[in-house]
Formats: structure tokens, C-alpha cells, sequence
């Protein structure tokens, strides 16, 4: 079976960063966020042995955390950055898993995200304006 896929192009991967290895201008994506838990059903509310509470960490997502962001500046745990529409975001990489975009792909979403952010803003104030 022959492969439909052009032998020069490249793959392009998210690569997982380090937070040492996050550099002002570059474009990430936040994979996954570290939430802590307790652990309360390992707890017996009859019992009067006293029972350690234990934290469980999940990685979870939330809708809209995949958006790109550009780096604007760092200062390790915290990352400063910079969503499509303009504002800016302060990030804990204790918490927050960021992978690197490549930088054609992390230009062409940052500019996607953008324009997409425009039309519904305009939209919006078109309605506003129309109503009074």
C-alpha cells in the first residue's frame, strides 16, 4: 500500500516544554492543567481512627485552553502571555502543562484566532448599535 502523504513535508509536533525551556516570542498551547484534589471517599466519617487526607492530582482541560498564546515574558514559575484578541494571561507552569507550536503553525493560529475574534466583536457591536 503506497502512503498519499508529500515525502517532503515534514511532520509537525507539539512538543512538551520545560519551564527553563520557554522563550519570550514563542508560541504555545496550554495541553493540560494540574488540579489537586482530596481524596475524601478514602475517609470513613464512622470510624474513629483518624485517616490521613490524601491530594490526588488530575490533569483536566477547560473549553478554550487549546487557543494559542504567545509568550510575551518569563520569570520562572510564571510565564506572561498573550492571547489572540489581545489580552494578556499570567500562567503557573506548576500548574499549567504548555507545549510549543511550531512557529508557521503558531502564526497561522494566532492569526486565525484573531480574525475570528474581530468578526465576533464587530458583530456584537453591530447589534448594540441596532437596538438603540
Amino acid at each position: 500500500m503506497s502512503s498519499t502523504l508529500n515525502s517532503n513535508a515534514a511532520a509537525k509536533l507539539v512538543r512538551r516544554l520545560a519551564p527553563e525551556d520557554i522563550n519570550a516570542g514563542a508560541y504555545v498551547a496550554v495541553l493540560y492543567i494540574q488540579r489537586e484534589h482530596y481524596r475524601l471517599w478514602d475517609t470513613d466519617c464512622f470510624s474513629r481512627e483518624v485517616q490521613k487526607l490524601t491530594v490526588q492530582r488530575l490533569p483536566d482541560t477547560e473549553d478554550g485552553e487549546c487557543d494559542p498564546l504567545q509568550v510575551l515574558s518569563v520569570c520562572i514559575p510564571f510565564v506572561l502571555a498573550k492571547n489572540p484578541e489581545g489580552k494578556t494571561t499570567m500562567l503557573d507552569v506548576r500548574q499549567h502543562t504548555l507545549g510549543l507550536l511550531d512557529p508557521s503553525f503558531g502564526r497561522k493560529a494566532f492569526r486565525a484566532h484573531d480574525k475570528k475574534a474581530s468578526k465576533t466583536a464587530a458583530a456584537s457591536k453591530g447589534k448594540k448599535k441596532s437596538k438603540r
